[in-house]
């Protein structure tokens, strides 16, 4: 009886050793959390009460130089001197933004475990017995009060690195410089026709968005989102039997740049180790017009950047605006031709450091020559004025992506639309004002933004898919992620949102349709073959031509319902051009014509 007794009073001895270790883990979690929730809201109330008191927005440099320039509006420096200023007072304030956004996170994180750990201390202790014979033997006091001194040392210098790491972000307002741009534009004086060029026609009335929208002057249209503007849509065109091929023209130098297209004019570009050209070709006879060597750049450099196959040398579409065509290529050159193929201005950029290459397309509209120019160490958007290309204005750029511009109208404002590896961005097209930032991307984006309906949408492979709403109150625009989505989503072929759809093509070999207002899978079409080309809406129709060259035709929908498929019999990457009843599709080795 004894013995049993005995070991009876030795298994509750163990249970409430068990029980006060378990007391001891979660007062010392609680602690610890007690601590961090302590260093983060230190940190936070230091960066907010340091916004507070700088107002970055509104520092009282930049309202002077601004009155300034409205005294003296034709100083130059003075321009470029608010730029500059404008864009550290955007980046302080977005930084410390995110600052405040992670900080109250975590805040609430460790807020949350602490509560939890006290809760658990609190259920053990009232199970406890007396806790004399568990006290920690003579001499341990001290040292768990030398700990506890440690953390509270420790949780001050983590405030005092807080605070100086504040100050030291804010003090790029005064120390910073504008960095060392590439060499300026170089305009050039005409050059003589050379034999065999078709003769120069005149150039096309001044462009309206009546005009605009008639024509396909940028990758994925007038606009960059994948919506051609016309009543009349091709069909019934087979590549090898020839039906509803209109023309078929070779052309000599490879890229995987979509064609734009200008009323009677077609133009492509190409290249290669041993040069880059701008072609352009006839829109009625495929016959070429002219083809344009790109020589010798002022300040370009004479190493050539390492090509990766998956972009080559000319994997950017050019651009238009009707009186002048644009093309950039992975050397960073950027040039502009006339009609008549003669070399308006030229600029050197610098080799970008891009470790897949430079795939962004150029963009035009509104009289503004867009460049997204993705380099490792300075990644910039640039606007440039189409006749002489010189800035109009230029912002930084956080990270770097393979995806493309595109323009939207929020409100009374024009926004240019931007996505990186961390986050989708909006600009105002007239100046580099950042309107709003969603740092929701993450992974190697070549998929380009698409807009309807006052919302963007954003998709990549093994990533994220995501619907941001935006909205446009007295100038401040607000952006909320409406809806996330992370199953099946593409990873070079750029969304397309339409009637209240969001069309995904997967290079892996399926269609998607997503409800744009929320996210929700409509149906999955399993496909023989992968998309690179972004599907296009047509006439009604949703346009997917996948990489063997078939052109899947289907009306956006809670059904997947296809009414039509279409033979090239040639692999295409790129993006097809539209106008009105005519598509023109750039494949491996032939442009083509189809439709009527």
């Amino acid at each position: 009886m004894k013995a049993e007794a005995g070991m009876r009073e030795q298994k509750r001895g163990g249970a409430d050793e068990r029980k006060y270790a378990v007391y001891r883990a979660a007062l010392g979690v609680s602690v610890a959390a007690l601590v961090a929730c302590f260093v983060i809201g230190s940190l936070l109330a230091i960066n907010y009460i340091q916004l507070r008191r700088s107002d970055p927005l509104n520092n009282p440099e930049l309202v002077q130089l601004r009155e300034r320039f409205a005294a003296n509006p034709g100083d130059p420096a003075l321009k470029e001197s608010i730029r500059v200023l404008q864009l550290l007072s955007r980046k302080v304030f977005f930084t410390g933004q995110a600052h405040l956004r992670r900080g109250g996170l975590l805040l609430l994180l460790f807020g949350g475990l602490l509560l939890v750990a006290l809760n658990v201390a609190g259920a053990v202790r009232e199970t406890l017995p007396d806790p004399s014979k568990f006290l920690p033997q003579e001499g341990v006091w001290p040292a768990l009060a030398v700990r506890r001194k440690a953390v509270v040392w420790a949780g001050a210098l983590l405030v005092v690195a807080g605070l100086g790491a504040g100050v030291l972000s804010h003090s790029e307002l005064e120390k910073a410089r504008i960095r060392t741009r590439a060499v300026a534009p170089v305009p050039v004086p005409p050059q003589p026709a050379k034999a065999g060029d078709a003769p120069a026609q005149p150039a096309p009335k001044k462009t309206g968005e009546e005009a605009l929208l008639a024509n396909w002057p940028n990758f994925r249209g007038p606009r960059g989102d994948g919506i051609a503007h016309v009543k009349q849509a091709p069909a019934g065109w087979d590549g090898k039997a020839g039906a509803k091929i209109v023309w078929k023209a070779g052309v000599p130098r490879a890229g995987l740049g979509s064609p734009v297209v200008w009323q009677d004019r077609v133009y492509v570009t190409g290249g290669d180790e041993t040069g880059r050209t701008v072609y352009c070709l006839d829109a009625d006879s495929g016959n070429v017009v002219w083809a344009r060597d790109v020589g010798d750049v002022p300040g370009a450099s004479e190493e050539l950047p390492q090509i990766s196959d998956d972009t080559g040398w000319a994997a950017s579409s050019p651009a238009t605006d009707g009186e002048r065509v644009f093309a950039i290529f992975a050397t960073g050159n950027l040039v502009c031709f006339d009609r008549a193929g003669k070399l308006v201005w030229a600029e050197a950029m610098g080799i970008p450091e891009n470790h897949y290459g430079h795939s962004s397309s150029l963009f035009v509209y509104d009289n503004t020559l867009f460049v997204q120019f993705d380099d490792g160490s300075d990644p910039r958007v640039v606007a440039k004025d189409p006749a002489t290309g010189e800035d109009r204005w230029s912002a930084e750029r956080w990270a770097l992506s393979w995806a493309s511009p595109l323009c939207a109208r929020v409100g009374e404002r024009v926004q240019l639309i931007l996505v990186d590896s961390e986050a989708v961005a909006g600009y105002d097209a007239g100046n580099e004002e950042l309107l709003w930032q969603e740092k929701c991307m993450e992974g190697e984006v070549a998929a380009s933004p698409a807009y309807a309906g006052g919302m963007v949408f954003v998709a990549n492979d093994m990533a994220v898919g995501a619907g941001i709403a935006l909205e446009d109150a007295g100038g401040l625009v607000k952006a909320t992620v409406k809806w996330r989505y992370d199953d099946s989503l593409p990873d070079v072929a750029s969304p397309l949102a339409a009637k209240g759809y969001v069309v995904l093509a997967l290079s892996a070999g399926a269609l998607v349709c997503l409800d744009a207002a929320s996210g929700e899978l409509k149906w999955e079409a399993e496909t023989d073959t992968g998309f690179y080309a972004s599907p296009l809406l047509v006439a009604g129709d949703v346009y997917a031509l996948d990489q063997d060259g078939v052109m899947h035709v289907f009306e956006p929908g809670d059904t997947y319902v296809e009414k039509a498929a279409y033979p090239l019999g040639e692999a295409v990457s790129s993006t097809p051009a539209v106008m009105a009843g005519r598509m023109y599709i750039r494949a491996a080795e032939h442009l083509y014509c189809v439709g009527k």
